[in-house]
């Protein structure tokens, strides 16, 4: 893959940073009022913390052009594991695992599968919706690694960088005790380059999921 990942990782690192950042600032702030953030009543959830999650739901994936000539099925079924910590009511650092599925493509003279996982590191931020609810946005990066089957060649193995931008909706009654559901849209952007010509492609993923926030 073209895709420079020491670059695609230097700035999934500064996103983090940035929000690393307001854990010093709370308690090196002298003007920091705690009135400024809504208390956990007002919440229903953790002012910060650790949580880990999972995902499951459909994908699409986009291949610029790469198998034109092929009838490509686009459409299949996709994962994630993750974890973060949340620095406060509005920022996070989230990574984790996703799994964006696999697509068959078929022709006269050669079938390939091509299947998608990525490793990522992304910063969140988080903008709390009334007693439970939230809307999350989260920009990062990482590596992708692609699995290619075909019909009469060698299988082939490749990776690179990626960067992903993602939005979700969070519900965290109180009643669940720490279980939040959430409905997310993910997607990864990355290059494929074959036979010298670079391919910009994407996978997405809506999923469900459910975290818990220790």
């Amino acid at each position: 893959m073209a895709i420079q990942t020491a670059a695609v990782f230097a700035v999934s690192l500064a996103l983090c940073g940035y929000t690393s950042m307001a854990i010093a600032s709370e308690h090196t702030d002298s003007d920091y009022s705690d009135s400024a953030y809504p208390s956990d009543s007002q919440s229903g959830d953790h002012d910060m913390g650790v949580y880990l999650g999972a995902s499951v739901g459909a994908t699409w994936y986009s291949d610029d052009g790469k198998l034109d000539g092929y009838k490509l099925d686009d459409s299949d079924m996709g994962w994630s594991l993750y974890g973060g910590y949340r620095i406060n009511h509005y920022l996070g650092i989230e990574g984790g695992y996703v799994n964006l599925g696999e697509y068959k493509a078929t022709s006269r003279n050669n079938n390939t599968d091509d299947s998608f996982q990525a490793f990522y590191l992304a910063a969140v931020g988080i903008l709390p919706l009334g007693d439970h609810w939230q809307l999350r946005a989260k920009a990062g990066g990482g590596i992708m690694k692609l699995d290619q089957s075909f019909s009469n060649q060698d299988d082939a193995r490749d990776e690179g960088g990626t960067y992903l931008v993602g939005v979700s909706g969070r519900w965290a009654p109180e009643f669940f005790h720490g279980v939040a559901l959430n409905l997310n849209y993910d997607t990864y952007f990355f290059t494929v380059e074959q036979l010298d010509v670079d391919y910009d492609q994407w996978v997405s993923l809506l999923s469900l999921g459910v975290e818990y926030m220790f």
